[in-house]
C-alpha cells in the first residue's frame, strides 16, 4: 500500500482563488467594494457557468458578488484585471503548479479549473493576512523574522478581508452566544463534481486551511465547502484565539465616500438612495454616476448592455430610485427585528403594501422576488443578516424599508455597506 501526503496533493481550489482576483482589481483601481458588477449569463467557449444556487443575481457590488463567491462577476473581474497578470500574480503568491499558459487554463482558472495544493493555498492566503506581505512557509519557528515581500497593499488586503468576514454567510449553520465566534475573514471552495470541499480563514494572528476530499478523487455528496469544511474553521479559529478578538485596524489610505447605492460611483442628482463605501486614496476611481438621469422630469436607469437584455426578461426593470407618499409598505415594518424559526435559521414574512394602484411590484436587497395584487401579501423567506425591501408600483410610486433578521446574540460585526 502506498500513502498520499494530501497536504502536497493537487487538487481544484474551486472558488478558493477568487478573492485574489479582487484584490487585484482594487489595487489597480479597476474596482472598489462598492462597484457594479453583473450576474448574468455569460458564455465562456460555449460553456455558461452558473453559481451554486443556479440563480442569476443581476446587479450586485464587487463586495458582494466575492462575499457570495458569485461565479460570473469573478469571471468579469479576472477578464478585467487580465487573465495573464491574475495567473503571475498567483505564481507570485506560491501557486507553483500553476505553470500553463494563461489559453491552457482560460476563464476556468478562477473558477477552479486548474490544480493546487493546501500547503500553496496556505502560502496564498498568508499574504492576505499579513496585509498584502508574503514570506515563505516555515515547518519550524525561528528566531529571526523573514524577510518579506509586498504584494498587495495593506489598504488592499484591508477591503478583501472586511468583505470575506461578513458573516451573513454562515449565520444560518449557527446560533452562537454573543463574542463566541472572533472576528475572521474565510473563503469557501468546492471542486466541480464534489470532489473537493474547502475553508481557508484568518486573522492577524493566524491562517487556517481545511480541506475535506478522498484522496482517490472520488465524488461525495457531503464534500461543499460551506456545509462541510466551514464549522470546523470555526471551532479551529475559536481555539486557536481563545477568547481573544484580533482584527485589522483600517490603513490611512481607505476613506468612506457617499456613493450611489446601485452603481457604487460617486452620486449625481438623480441618484436618490445613497450610501457610504471604502476607496482606497489616490488608486480607487473616482467617477460620477452615469446609470441614472432625469429625463422629462422623471428618473430613469440606464442599464449597462450586460445587465439591459438580462432585465428587460424580468419585471419590472429595475428596482426603483423615488418614494412616494401614494404607496407605504404596512409589512414589514421599517427598523424592527424579525426572529427566524430556530430549527431553519430562516423567517417566512409576508410584504403587504397599502396603494390604490392594482399591482406592487417587491424587491429583496435590490433583487426581484414578485408582484402582489393591491393590498394583498406576498410571502418572502428570508436568511439572518439585514435586509431592505422595496416596493414599486407600475406608475413608479415606492416605499422602502429595512429589516434586520436574527437573534439579539447573533454576533454580527463590521459596516454594512460591506
Amino acid at each position: 500500500k502506498s500513502w498520499v501526503d494530501c497536504v502536497q496533493a493537487l487538487r481544484s481550489p474551486g472558488s478558493a482563488l477568487k478573492p485574489f482576483a479582487y484584490a487585484l482589481a482594487f489595487e489597480r483601481g479597476i474596482y472598489a467594494p462598492a462597484s457594479l458588477l453583473a450576474d448574468t449569463p455569460l458564455g465562456l467557449g460555449g460553456y455558461v457557468p452558473r453559481n451554486f444556487d443556479e440563480r442569476y443575481r443581476g446587479p450586485v457590488s464587487c463586495a458582494t458578488a466575492l462575499s457570495y463567491s458569485l461565479n460570473v462577476p469573478a469571471v468579469r473581474v479576472m477578464r478585467a484585471v487580465g487573465p495573464g497578470l491574475f495567473l503571475a500574480t498567483l505564481r507570485q503568491l506560491g501557486f507553483v503548479h500553476l505553470n500553463k499558459d494563461p489559453e491552457y487554463y482560460g476563464d476556468a482558472l478562477i473558477l477552479g479549473g486548474c490544480e493546487v495544493t493546501p500547503l500553496e493555498m496556505a502560502q496564498g492566503y498568508l499574504t492576505l493576512a499579513r496585509e498584502g506581505e508574503a514570506i515563505p512557509l516555515r515547518l519550524v519557528q525561528e528566531e529571526n523574522p523573514m524577510e518579506g515581500k509586498q504584494i498587495f497593499s495593506r489598504a488592499t488586503a484591508y477591503l478583501i478581508a472586511e468583505i470575506l468576514a461578513d458573516r451573513t454567510r454562515f449565520l444560518p449553520l449557527y446560533h452562537q452566544e454573543e463574542g463566541s465566534v472572533p472576528p475572521f475573514a474565510f473563503k469557501t471552495g468546492t471542486s466541480y463534481g464534489l470532489r473537493d470541499a474547502w475553508t481557508v480563514a484568518y486573522n492577524p494572528d493566524y491562517t487556517v486551511v481545511v480541506w475535506y476530499g478522498d484522496p482517490s478523487g472520488k465524488p461525495h455528496q457531503e464534500l461543499m465547502g460551506l456545509q462541510t469544511a466551514t464549522p470546523l474553521a470555526v471551532k479551529i479559529m475559536q481555539k486557536l484565539t481563545r477568547g481573544k478578538r484580533p482584527w485589522y485596524s483600517p490603513p490611512e489610505e481607505i476613506e468612506w465616500r457617499e456613493v450611489c447605492t446601485l452603481s457604487g460611483k460617486l452620486p449625481s442628482p438623480a441618484c436618490r438612495n445613497r450610501s457610504r463605501a471604502p476607496f482606497i486614496k489616490g488608486v480607487s476611481r473616482l467617477q460620477i454616476c452615469d446609470l441614472h438621469r432625469m429625463v422629462a422630469g422623471q428618473i430613469v436607469t440606464l442599464w449597462p448592455k450586460e445587465l439591459s437584455l438580462f432585465l428587460k426578461e424580468k419585471e419590472p426593470v429595475a428596482p426603483p430610485q423615488s418614494v412616494s407618499p401614494s404607496l407605504a409598505i404596512a409589512s414589514p415594518v421599517n427598523g424592527k427585528r424579525y426572529l427566524p424559526n430556530p430549527l431553519k435559521r430562516t423567517i417566512r414574512l409576508p410584504l403587504k403594501a397599502e396603494t390604490r394602484e392594482p399591482e406592487v411590484y417587491w424587491f429583496v436587497d435590490e433583487e426581484f422576488v414578485g408582484k402582489s395584487k393591491n393590498t394583498a401579501s406576498l410571502f418572502v423567506t428570508l436568511a439572518p443578516g439585514t435586509h431592505t425591501i422595496t416596493a414599486s408600483t407600475p406608475s413608479g410610486n415606492t416605499d422602502q424599508v429595512t429589516i434586520e433578521v436574527g437573534y439579539p446574540t447573533y454576533a454580527l460585526r463590521g459596516d454594512s455597506s460591506l
